[in-house]
């Protein structure tokens, strides 16, 4: 095993999220007006980590996204992802901050396709939750 040092990761990644699926931890992070975005990690010991690929190559749903009529997404963009695995598929949701909606990715492999939906509503550092008895839920809060 590797020596650790700090800091672990030589990138900003805020707003982390971490998953465990059997030996494998994934990451997923804030990547504002950047795309590709919505960055996703994969680690084995939690030490060493290496870029698995992005959820998405651009968003442009919106008129800040597509950078229409003097709109842009500087500090915009997607903010502080969720990350869950269930029923044998990853989902990653996280907010627009150009919207007035959230987005929620799923695949069936880590590495894509990712499907998109938007929910509507601005859910702030939402967090997804999927309960033993199989309902689902967005859980978020701000204030």
């Amino acid at each position: 095993m590797k020596k650790l040092v700090n800091p672990i990761l030589k990138m900003d990644y805020p707003d982390p999220d971490v998953i465990r699926v059997g030996d494998t931890y994934y990451m997923v992070s804030t990547t504002m007006y950047f795309m590709p975005g919505c960055v996703i990690l994969r680690s084995y010991d939690l030490a060493e980590w290496e870029i698995v690929g992005y959820v998405y190559d651009k968003l442009d749903d919106t008129p800040a996204e597509r950078m229409e009529f003097e709109k842009n997404e500087y500090s915009g963009g997607m903010w502080a992802p969720s990350i869950r695995y269930w029923g044998e598929e990853f989902f990653i949701s996280f907010r627009s901050n150009s919207g007035d909606h959230n987005y929620i990715f799923r695949s069936k492999k880590i590495e894509g396709p990712w499907k998109k939906n938007i929910l509507q509503g601005a859910f702030h550092d939402s967090s997804l939750l999927f309960d033993d008895d199989g309902r689902k839920y967005i859980v978020y809060g701000n204030t």
